[in-house]
């Protein structure tokens, strides 16, 4: 259990201990934030930010500590001494801070054995050769010398560094051109070792409730935002003033059950280290610099809220599926990326992994993936993730997915990597299904593509893994589709497919003609939108027609708010980020199928937006779920069936 937030507690004074640091009479600087989910956080701000510290201008004049202006700079007016002592000096600061440097980077190599499974052997490798760079004395010997001539270890140290940098910047080969990206963050770590005033901002300095500022957060890293030995969160919050609340990033981190916001530039730049901070999601603020009686009674908001998390989470952790009040089954499963996922995802309890994202992976390393460290990649995890520990978890695999943000790359070239890396994985999922059978496990997977848009581009893909089966003398795997581009909608009813898996994301998107990655799309954003309704009934009026298994993922299949609306769609089947799992089973367990499908079919008709959603509100209300995503746990299903004339709906 996680310990309860208590900032303002000080066992020694029996006074405030955080908020001791603001006057009463203050309140809070508050910013304007857009957030991915309503969740609330309240802890101390750590700027992720390691730019090169380059000299002053003034700094590169001087000689042997002294402007050419000053009485006595010229270097014939320095007396022996002076010169000798300021030598000194200078090489036993370089020294020291070069030593620190290769410390740094031997604990990066330290850390990197508890990388991902996904990146483990390339981050060994990759550390391996950036710490051996770190220890060439080549550079240092260059640096010394500039020193014996009247430079300062600052000065030195960056012209030498910006030399061998301008020479690999040069060169065409992607792979030399990334030495001059890691020797400039060589640089930046040495130049921060150099000024002790200056804190070396790495990930390996994040202490447990940090609010993590930083421009961009690599997907790479994202294994660190939590405790290796105890699998808890370190980081409480991500904050940053670039990209989509939609973008893959921001979903990974809400789906750890980190809130995430992004803020103005301007606004970044007033959060600095140690800043006490409250992200409030429900009212798009954080509140910097909060006085006493702010923090206070925001700890009351967060403690509640982890109450509510552990509750939910302790009934998730006792069913697997759960059943409407009708009797109606609802099958909950995992969004699942990166082995670091696993431990959660044993907890919450899904059925099974009903999207495993396989491009994450792929963004974490330079160089492709080959069949077999695909095939290694997918059955570890398969096995992590499995809740008894000795099989596989039942999982659907999505193929290698490129578009939008995941991948910068001209559309053309983009292509073509996709379509490479799909045979791989195709070849790589024949052999996992082999080797399942012929281990004794029943076979637990699926494989879905993205990005259908006609019957032809299934068949396409299908012959495709009939192919990559065969080259891998493997039984062939049956493919199912990702229904996520309108212009498939009216292709259903002839799509050969095993079954049929909704994009949220990218599907209302597109039907509402609106950018998925754009950082203002979140504005026009409308999953309550008829024509997103009329697709969505299309898909479950289709599969039910043919026989054809359907579900559900992506953001809306995660936010609970819209878990009775997909219910009365239709859909039993949804697969939802980790952490939203425990809370989308309580829903739906609350939920009459008749009333749902009552719901749906109402909105839908309903024009307006603010009708639409206050319809929703007024459903949720009535199952004890309020707009800022609270539940009542102590809530007793009504007398009295729902109806849309309950209450006066304005719309």
């Amino acid at each position: 259990m996680k310990s309860r937030v208590k900032m303002t507690d000080n066992k020694q004074t029996g006074q405030s201990g955080l908020t001791e640091e603001f006057q009463a009479a203050h309140s809070a600087l508050v910013l304007d934030a857009s957030f991915a989910n309503t969740k609330v956080a309240i802890g101390r701000v750590f700027v992720l930010e390691n730019n090169r510290i380059e000299p002053s201008e003034d700094d590169r004049k001087k000689r042997y500590g002294l402007s050419p202006e000053t009485e006595g700079g010229a270097d014939n007016d320095v007396p022996e001494a002076a010169k000798a002592q300021f030598v000194e000096e200078q090489t036993e600061r370089y020294n020291d801070a070069r030593d620190r440097t290769i410390v740094t980077y031997e604990n990066y190599l330290a850390d990197a054995q508890h990388a991902l499974i996904e990146v483990r052997d390339i981050a060994l490798d990759s550390l391996g050769a950036e710490l051996a760079l770190v220890r060439d004395s080549s550079l240092a010997k260059k640096v010394h010398a500039r020193i014996q001539d009247g430079t300062s270890a600052e000065v030195a140290a960056d012209d030498e560094y910006e030399k061998v940098i301008a020479k690999f910047r040069s060169m065409d080969a992607p792979s030399i051109k990334k030495v001059a990206v890691e020797l400039d963050q060589h640089r930046a770590t040495l130049q921060h070792h150099l000024h002790p005033d200056k804190k070396l901002a790495t990930l390996s300095n994040i202490q447990p409730g940090t609010l993590l500022v930083s421009p961009t957060f690599p997907l790479s890293a994202l294994s660190s935002f939590r405790d290796h030995e105890t699998s808890k969160n370190l980081v409480d919050g991500a904050i940053t003033d670039a990209g989509s609340l939609e973008s893959h990033g921001a979903i990974l981190i809400t789906g750890m059950g980190i809130p995430y916001a992004r803020i103005a530039a301007e606004d970044m730049a007033r959060m600095k280290n140690d800043d006490i901070a409250i992200m409030d999601g429900a009212k798009g603020q954080i509140l910097l610099h909060p006085n006493k009686t702010v923090i206070e009674s925001y700890e009351v908001q967060v403690n509640a809220q982890q109450d509510q998390s552990e509750a939910l989470l302790h009934k998730s952790e006792k069913r697997k599926s759960v059943a409407t009040t009708d009797g109606v089954k609802v099958n909950v499963h995992a969004n699942f990326s990166v082995s670091h996922e696993a431990h959660d995802l044993k907890i919450a309890n899904p059925v099974g992994i009903g999207l495993y994202r396989t491009e994450i992976a792929a963004s974490m390393r330079e160089n492709s993936i080959n069949s077999n460290v695909w095939q290694s990649i997918f059955k570890q995890n398969m096995a992590a993730c499995d809740p008894k520990g000795s099989g596989y978890i039942g999982t659907t695999i999505r193929t290698i997915d490129l578009a939008g943000d995941k991948s910068e790359l001209p559309k053309a070239e983009r292509e073509q990597i996709q379509s490479d890396m799909t045979q791989v994985q195709m070849h790589a999922l024949a052999l996992v299904q082999k080797d399942m059978a012929e281990q004794g496990h029943k076979s637990k997977l699926r494989v879905m593509v993205p990005m259908i848009s006609s019957n032809e581009d299934m068949k396409a893909m299908q012959a495709m893994m009939d192919e990559q089966a065969q080259k891998a003398d493997a039984k062939s795997i049956k493919l199912g589709c990702m229904v996520e581009v309108p212009a498939l909608i009216t292709e259903l009813d002839k799509l050969d497919t095993a079954f049929m898996s909704v994009g949220s994301n990218d599907l209302i998107h597109s039907i509402l003609g609106i950018d998925r990655y754009d950082s203002e799309s979140i504005k026009k954003y409308d999953p309550t939108n008829p024509a997103v309704l009329k697709a969505l009934d299309e898909v479950t009026s289709v599969g039910a027609e043919r026989d054809i298994p359907v579900s559900i993922c992506g953001n809306m299949a995660s936010d609970p708010r819209y878990t009775a609306l997909l219910i009365g769609a239709g859909y039993t089947n949804m697969s939802a980020k980790i952490d939203s799992i425990p809370i989308v089973k309580e829903v739906a367990s609350r939920v009459n199928m008749e009333e749902a499908r009552q719901l749906f079919d109402t909105i839908k008709d309903t024009d307006t937006r603010a009708g639409r959603e206050e319809l929703l509100r007024d459903f949720n209300s009535y199952l004890g779920l309020s707009a800022d995503g609270h539940i009542d746990l102590e809530w007793k299903a009504p007398d009295d069936a729902w109806t849309p004339s309950t209450r006066e709906i304005d719309g």
